[in-house]
């Protein structure tokens, strides 16, 4: 069995020729091979192999028919990493002696090998290159063609890097190189989870963050990788589903895996000098100017303006607001979707990626440095929480009524404490984290209403200063009004929420 590593990346076929003219790559990989290449997927009625996480497929090349099993394995800003069990055989059809021999013999029972059946198929051209990377060998694949299902069929327009010997770091400066100069966008999906969705009519759902699993006995630099990893998949993913749907979940989402990600960065600078992390921050703070906007039209539109049409539903000065808001949020998610879509952002991600992927944080480590980062990550934990926990008390108070200027510098902590508390929740009891987290919630849930109605009113301001018409600026003033009245309403629970968190004990505590 060997385990797959490649690269995924989509490109829009009239770039093809750009990737054929590349001199660099005629230079290092000489004359490429083009080839046919028609698969076949097979599962049950059910889904019963998708359901275990495994593709079977049959593919038909210019060298006859070769049978491949694959789990989901794990992907990650494009990369993907699977075990493969693949075999030849002589036609079409699963050879079933072969795969009693592999590590998922025990699922093809006799009931699901009599109930085995064709679900979709490929047909493409690849054209493959073989690149000399120092000491890593990569090839690469264009694929064009389609899917074909009983339900439809999807194009397939993508680029495929895998590697045959050397490091991974390879496969992302291979895929830096191309985006310097082709349009193209990082692809999560493989080819058979592309397939199985033409079957379905649901539409794909925004993913929401999970927890990286670490170990007590870990150190620091080993910890610091899946931590990283964990936001930069949880930003890819809904990078994906936003842009194939357009949805506000995926949106939010998106922000959110950005604010986690520069948390991440922000623990990681903790140990390494903050220069090893500053251009990803400035790229992350790019992108979150241009995703900011987006949702804070979204949370205008639905927070406030629709509880008070809902109060007033026969006012028509409302109904022209309706109109220009929704104007102004189409254009804010335009530029949203630009900036995913962007050459920008495909750098940005395949950066961090083969950044992770090298974990080297820094081009020279200090011997303090390199000491720091072999420390154990329940240590450097626990040293973190309790820097953060002090200053988000410190900016609290004793419960005090708070100005705006101090309320936004206490959700800003709150918010950085509680992604801190999650990334590291597995190395504490789970009770008293979530007690804790629980707590923390609530207070950021809070202040971060107070925040909403603060940026709505901006929003609003300029919308004003383009429009002249007095009933448009008395619904912009009710909406204001409006806002402004669930701000005070939050500012009056916040002594609560700050006296029942600053009561939870701090759960890292220990020997």
């Amino acid at each position: 069995m060997n385990t797959e590593i490649e690269l995924k990346l989509a490109i829009d076929p009239a770039d093809a020729v750009k990737l054929r003219r590349q001199g660099w790559l005629r230079a290092r990989a000489g004359k490429p091979v083009r080839r046919k290449v028609t698969t076949i997927y097979l599962d049950t009625p059910d889904n019963a192999l998708k359901d275990r996480g495994i593709a079977l497929r049959v593919r038909r090349t210019s060298r006859g028919w070769v049978q491949t099993l694959k789990d989901a394995g794990e992907a990650l800003a494009g990369l993907h990493e699977r075990a493969e069990w693949e075999v030849p055989i002589p036609k079409g059809e699963p050879d079933f002696g072969s795969i009693a021999e592999s590590p998922w013999a025990s699922v093809f029972t006799r009931d699901l090998q009599d109930r085995l059946q064709k679900v979709f198929s490929t047909d493409f051209w690849r054209t493959t290159w073989l690149i000399e990377d120092g000491d890593s060998l990569i090839e690469l694949a264009l694929d064009l063609g389609q899917i074909v299902g009983p339900q439809g069929q999807a194009d397939i327009a993508e680029i495929e890097l895998e590697l045959k010997r050397g490091e991974v770091r390879a496969l992302f400066d291979v895929a830096l190189r191309l985006a310097s100069d082709i349009p193209l966008r990082l692809e999560s999906r493989s080819k058979a989870a592309r397939g199985y969705a033409l079957g379905h009519s649901e539409a794909p759902q925004a993913v929401k963050a999970v927890s990286p699993t670490l170990r007590p006995e870990m150190d620091a630099n080993a910890a610091f990788r899946p931590m990283l990893e964990q936001c930069l998949s949880h930003l890819q993913d809904n990078v994906q589903v936003f842009l194939s749907i357009g949805d506000g979940e995926s949106l939010h989402q998106a922000r959110v895996a950005v604010r986690r990600l520069r948390a991440a960065l922000s623990i990681l600078s903790a140990v390494v000098p903050a220069g090893c992390v500053s251009g990803f921050v400035d790229e992350l703070r790019w992108l979150m100017s241009h995703l900011g906007p987006a949702r804070d039209w979204d949370i205008l539109r639905t927070r406030f303006m629709g509880p008070l049409e809902a109060q007033v539903p026969e006012n028509g000065a409302l109904d022209g607001l309706k109109v220009i808001s929704r104007r102004a949020q189409a254009e804010s998610w335009e530029a949203a979707r630009t900036a995913l879509a962007s050459p920008r952002f495909t750098k940005l991600a395949l950066s961090l990626g083969g950044w992770l992927a090298a974990q080297q944080w820094c081009e020279e480590l200090t011997p303090t440095v390199s000491e720091s980062l072999a420390q154990p990550i329940i240590l450097v934990a626990r040293r973190i929480l309790r820097k953060r926990h002090k200053r988000l008390l410190a900016q609290g108070g004793q419960g005090e009524r708070l100005t705006p200027e101090q309320t936004h510098r206490l959700r800003i902590a709150g918010k950085k404490t509680r992604y801190t508390a999650e990334f590291f929740s597995s190395l504490f009891d789970p009770t008293a984290v979530r007690r804790y987290v629980k707590a923390l919630t609530a207070l950021q849930d809070n202040l971060g209403r107070q925040h909403d109605a603060v940026v709505a009113i901006e929003r609003l301001n300029g919308l004003t200063a383009r429009q002249k018409d007095p009933q448009l600026a008395w619904a912009m003033g009710a909406v204001a009004g409006w806002s402004l009245s669930d701000a005070a309403w939050q500012a009056d629970e916040l002594p609560g929420l700050w006296a029942r968190f600053r009561s939870r004990r701090p759960f890292w505590n220990g020997p």
